[in-house]
């Protein structure tokens, strides 16, 4: 089956502990993961990046008034795994000290961080997350968010707790990226909660956008989400991956659809049923290969609200006879 971001297979047994190169997040060792993960990425994280990032002159985040670049920390989706930002990292032209991928062992329990991905819950998620920036803002430098799918997830309920008034790890994070994140509410919310038993479907970790007291006075935490943790939050979302992202609005988000070349999922199962899933997960990662994502980022790095994505034009066609006074009309 296709997860929700379908990436390299879980390695076979456990891995070696290796000593970690210059600017690499240490790996957690099997007979320690349990400590670890209680722990949470306060111990991981803590002074690895002291000496990272040097100034280089004008750069993203000098719109900001901030001194260096942000450091962007990348959150995986479900299934993935470190390299699968690869080609968002190249578009971006981030070097190694510009970037950090999130380790899901931090999470739950696990010696592959592919088969943690899987396994870890949002809460946890969102918990080990907060521990993890909190030990890579320690060094001073700003941060910017950027999750992936489950990870897109994390990122809105991690700082949603922000602005329910738990303090960031420092007020260091300047801004947060969603890309197809899976958080709907409803019944499609709780189809993509389903993802780690059913393959096909997605896999949000069980996120909720709901908070309600007492079952009765609920609220939408995507609504307005980052504005009171004073963060810049936006989606990049892509509209024909359907059940993958979420199709509603919130009031307050920022939403930029950036949809790819392929056909849209009512058209895809319509065209053959037996590649749809592989139609959905092709659409769904596309968000991490496009030019336009890349550089509404790093527009967003530089200047809150620049962003400015246009999505293709479909091709027009005329009807009418061959005269040229037919009415345009749009494409299939």
């Amino acid at each position: 089956g296709v997860g929700l971001a379908p990436g390299p297979g879980p390695a076979s047994g456990p891995a070696a502990p290796t000593v970690p190169a210059a600017g690499e997040e240490p790996a957690p060792s099997e007979p320690e993961e349990s400590a670890l993960v209680s722990l949470g990425a306060i111990l991981a994280a803590a002074g690895v990046l002291a000496a990272a990032g040097r100034p280089r002159g004008p750069a993203p985040g000098d719109g900001l008034g901030l001194r260096e670049r942000p450091l962007v920390v990348f959150v995986p989706g479900h299934g993935n795994g470190p390299g699968d930002f690869d080609d968002l990292v190249a578009l971006m032209d981030l070097g190694p000290d510009d970037h950090r991928v999130f380790d899901y062992r931090w999470a739950a329990e696990s010696a592959d961080p592919v088969h943690a991905s899987q396994a870890a819950p949002i809460d946890d998620t969102a918990d080990a997350l907060n521990g993890y920036l909190a030990g890579i803002a320690d060094g001073g430098r700003p941060v910017y968010l950027v999750g992936f799918s489950k990870g897109g997830a994390a990122v809105a309920e991690l700082v949603s707790r922000w602005d329910a008034g738990t303090p960031p790890p420092v007020p260091g994070v300047v801004g947060a990226a969603m890309l197809d994140p899976p958080i709907s509410g409803g019944l499609q919310g709780v189809v993509q909660s389903l993802g780690e038993v059913i393959g096909p479907i997605p896999d949000d970790g069980g996120y909720d956008p709901l908070h309600c007291r007492w079952k009765v006075f609920c609220e939408d935490t995507r609504e307005h989400l980052g504005e009171e943790a004073g963060v810049e939050v936006m989606v990049l979302r892509n509209p024909k991956a359907g059940i993958t992202n979420f199709d509603d609005r919130p009031e307050g988000l920022r939403i930029y659809d950036v949809p790819d070349e392929g056909r849209g999922p009512l058209a895809a199962l319509a065209h053959n049923p037996f590649s749809y899933a592989r139609r959905v997960a092709e659409a769904h990662e596309a968000v991490l290969h496009d030019p336009r994502v890349a550089e509404c980022i790093l527009s967003e790095m530089d200047l809150p609200g620049s962003c400015h994505i246009e999505a293709p034009r479909p091709p027009l066609a005329r009807c009418g006879g061959s005269g040229g006074g037919g009415v345009p009309v749009l494409a299939d």
